[in-house]
């Protein structure tokens, strides 16, 4: 469990997020404004896609005796950041550049795996946390299409820089999705909803695994 937990950790928005902006920074020092737009879309598609998700069906199920459904947004920043940098920054010759690209996708995939080792998510909501990342991922390489990147450092030093920035950064954990799923509680426009949600509670209990001593799980686990 120790290691699942460790490998977890990469997936974290303290993590993926300032690789991202790490990135940006990257592309842009480099001249690279075409490249630079379509990180800063593809990044952000993916986690307007979670957020949202998790607002529709996260903020609801947090006052159910059930447990909501939470895409893991682990799973799709973690193939967004790591592939995305895989195929922006493995600029070397053919297989090295696949091979590359390769651990890139059976890392995030590793951390996708981990979220349901931990018991933080079901198989279910990492598979659609995957299709996100993947969605993300495909927009950056359209995006890409003809782009010829030069990059502002040489890829060793890009590669130091990362496994710095991620050594300071693992074992932190952001609070983001609980701070989201708390402001779509008390969200007014959610309320409807979620009140909709209330009174097809005992279908929803009848369909769903309660959790232990009747509560839900941590969102930020």
């Amino acid at each position: 469990m120790l290691f699942w937990n460790f490998l977890t950790d990469f997936g974290d928005t303290a993590v993926t997020l300032p690789l991202a902006a790490m990135t940006l920074a990257l592309l842009l020092a480099g001249g690279a404004r075409r490249a630079a737009l379509a990180w800063v879309l593809a990044v952000g598609l993916c986690g307007l896609s979670m957020a949202l998700l998790k607002l529709a069906f996260g903020s609801c199920g947090a006052g159910l005796n059930v447990r909501p459904f939470s895409p893991s947004g682990h799973s799709a920043l973690s193939v967004m950041v790591y592939g995305g940098m895989a195929l922006l920054f493995s600029t070397t010759a053919m297989p090295r550049r696949l091979i590359f690209r390769l651990l890139a996708m059976l890392f995030a995939a590793g951390i996708a795996l981990s979220r349901i080792m931990v018991s933080a998510h079901t198989p279910v909501e990492v598979v659609v946390g995957l299709l996100i990342g993947l969605g993300a991922l495909v927009v950056l390489a359209q995006g890409l299409r003809r782009e010829v990147l030069v990059l502002a450092w040489p890829a060793s030093r890009v590669v130091a820089l990362t496994v710095l920035l991620v050594t300071l950064m693992h074992g932190f954990r952001w609070p983001i999705e609980s701070n989201l799923l708390r402001f779509g509680f008390n969200s007014r426009p959610l309320e409807r909803v979620c009140a909709l949600t209330e009174s097809l509670r005992p279908a929803l209990a009848s369909g769903h695994r309660k959790l232990p001593g009747g509560g839900t799980e941590d969102p930020t686990r």
